[in-house]
């Protein structure tokens, strides 16, 4: 897994961009590296790697530093399926996650029990402020 974070600074405002090139079931912890961050933009691109048997990949968001996949409740999951670029946009200024943004990416249901990763590289950018 390749996990980079940015951080731009301006007068107006803070942005944290974090990329995984290769999402799996093993959680990439607190990816923004600080609280109270408001997630506005989410991407996950499998455009270039289908998911075999067009299998399902979800992506899941928690509010939690160290969450245990198959264990954690998720705060958010993203379903998409291989083949695909999703860019999910979220309306009325984002989302808060008050303790941290933390992710991981399963192929076998968007629950809580969920641990098989994905057999193909999904890429997922996560945007805050």
């Amino acid at each position: 897994m390749a996990l980079t974070s940015t951080v731009a600074f301006s007068s107006a405002f803070t942005s944290v961009m974090a990329k995984q090139t290769d999402a799996t079931s093993v959680s990439d912890t607190d990816i923004t590296g600080g609280s109270n961050l408001v997630v506005t933009t989410i991407e996950v691109d499998a455009l270039t790697n289908s998911l075999p048997g067009g299998e399902t990949a979800y992506l899941k968001l928690y509010d939690n530093g160290s969450p245990t996949v198959g264990t954690t409740g998720p705060t958010m999951v993203l379903p998409t399926i291989g083949g695909v670029r999703h860019i999910f946009q979220i309306s009325g200024g984002g989302y808060t996650f008050g303790t941290a943004v933390s992710m991981a990416c399963v192929t076998n249901g968007g629950g809580d029990a969920g641990t098989t990763s994905p057999t193909v590289d999904v890429i997922v950018i996560v945007t805050s402020e």
